[in-house]
């Protein structure tokens, strides 16, 4: 448990990087507090208390952010550049600046850059996965398209899509309803990892209520 904890830590610190900078936090201070955070949590008994059946992950992994900045700013703890690494941080700041301002609440902010992180994540290994198999430009051109099942495969732009690749087009619509079914079946696993379950019942609920964040 306490292995598949870490690592979660490690793939999602890109909500609590994005939270910590939405109090208004410069970056450098910002990766400081991630650091800073996740080292606290690593170094406390914070895994043995993180009991799927008391809470999601990722709502348990908010409210301790929030006591610790609370903590932090309480203190006036100032946390210096070059303490333990934690997590690698890459990109952090790009990331952050990249995003579409959607002026939504830090905490639903944190919620909904926890779901794009578990969808970008899926999307990253499909893509090894694709390009393993020397089809990198075959899932670039249905990337777009895995979770949007509105257009019709008449369409014209379909047709000339299938003929860039050198396909035709009822192959590349057998290629897009794998992918598109490869994609859910991997978000469906990401969810369970993230909350440690594997009762399809509680995924499902998870996955809506993420879904609902976008």
């Amino acid at each position: 448990m306490r292995i598949a904890l870490q690592s979660l830590c490690q793939e999602y610190w890109p909500p609590v990087y994005s939270f910590i900078r939405e109090q208004g936090i410069a970056p450098e201070d910002a990766e400081d507090l991630t650091q800073g955070f996740f080292a606290h949590l690593l170094q406390s008994k914070w895994f043995a208390k993180a009991d799927p059946s008391r809470g999601r992950m990722r709502g348990f992994l908010f409210s301790s952010l929030e006591s610790f900045l609370h903590n932090s700013r309480r203190a006036g703890k100032a946390w210096k550049r070059g303490h333990q690494r934690a997590v690698q941080i890459q990109g952090a700041e790009n990331m952050f600046t990249t995003e579409p301002v959607d002026h939504l609440s830090p905490d639903l902010a944190f919620h909904r850059r926890w779901v794009l992180t578990m969808i970008e994540r899926v999307v990253e290994e499909m893509s090894r996965e694709y390009a393993s198999r020397d089809q990198a430009a075959v899932f670039a051109a249905i990337l777009p398209r895995l979770g949007d099942s509105s257009i019709p495969e008449e369409a014209g732009e379909f047709s000339d899509l299938a003929s860039s690749l050198g396909m035709q087009p009822v192959s590349l619509r057998v290629a897009l309803s794998r992918a598109r079914e490869t994609f859910r079946t991997k978000l469906f696993d990401e969810v369970g990892r993230t909350i440690t379950s594997e009762d399809p019942a509680e995924i499902r609920a998870e996955l809506q209520a993420l879904l609902g964040f976008l």
